[in-house]
């Protein structure tokens, strides 16, 4: 009976404890990589939309000159 009691307070209480400990130890993981990297690369396609940039592909095919 005490190994049935004993095992589901373990499987509780490892779900209590490591929640905060991962949320703890993400949190200054990311304080760090903000504060000590230098060389941040800017992401292309990420400043323009999906969206954005068929609708400018769309618009320069219309408008090219046609060698009729």
């Amino acid at each position: 009976m005490w190994q049935i009691i004993a095992s589901r307070m373990t499987t509780r209480a490892v779900g209590y404890i490591s929640l905060p400990i991962a949320v703890i130890v993400g949190t200054i993981g990311v304080w760090f990589e903000r504060r000590y990297t230098e060389n941040r690369k800017e992401i292309p396609y990420l400043e323009k939309s999906m969206i954005q940039q068929r609708n400018e592909r769309l618009m320069a095919e219309e408008y090219k000159p046609s060698s009729l």
